[in-house]
């Protein structure tokens, strides 16, 4: 939420309001109030900076919610839910894995056993042999995240009007790649 107003109270009677009703919204979309996290609450002044001096003509507000949506398929209806509620400014949504570890570990044991076989092909392609592993390296490189942004655009139109936007999480790989040092037979 992004309010300005001229005095302080005015600033955060705008967003107070508006924050509590998005967070009334989530409630009945089913969100769990522990889902639902203030990530940031400010009050800054703005200035005017004329013939050298500074006044104050204002202040902005801002409050940011970020709100854990479990089932993807309400993504839709939670985004609509908060701008109807008075969002102006709603974006960034990350899709992430629960319990990535299990998928971790079957990527770093196919990364193994995929090393282990080229390092097969290679030294019999070199007419080596090889000993046993002496080392091994891990690295598991980010994966960036689908992103959506959205303003107060959908304000133009009355709520009635508002279609849900189509949110598409896309699919995640999680990735591990290995190097394998082996001793030298």
């Amino acid at each position: 939420v992004v309010s300005n107003a001229k005095t302080v109270d005015e600033t955060q009677e705008k967003i107070n309001v508006i924050n509590n009703q998005i967070i009334d919204s989530m409630g009945k979309l089913g969100i769990a109030k522990t889902d639902i996290k203030t990530s940031n609450y400010s009050i800054n002044p703005d200035y005017s900076y004329t013939n050298g001096s500074n006044q104050i003509t204002g202040y902005s507000g801002n409050a940011n919610l970020t709100v854990t949506v479990k089932n993807t398929n309400t993504l839709p209806q939670v985004i609509t839910g908060a701008t109807e509620a008075g969002a102006n400014q709603v974006g960034d949504p990350q899709y992430t894995v629960d319990s990535p570890e299990k998928f971790r570990e079957e990527a770093r044991n196919k990364a193994i056993a995929n090393a282990k076989e080229e390092a097969q092909k290679l030294a019999q392609s070199l007419g080596i042999r090889l000993g046993k592993i002496t080392n091994i390296v891990e690295s598991q490189p980010n994966t960036p995240v689908p992103m959506f942004y959205r303003t107060d655009a959908l304000k133009t139109a009355s709520s009635a009007e508002i279609t849900p936007p189509t949110i598409e999480a896309g699919s995640q790989e999680i990735t591990s790649t290995v190097t394998l040092y082996f001793e030298k037979k």
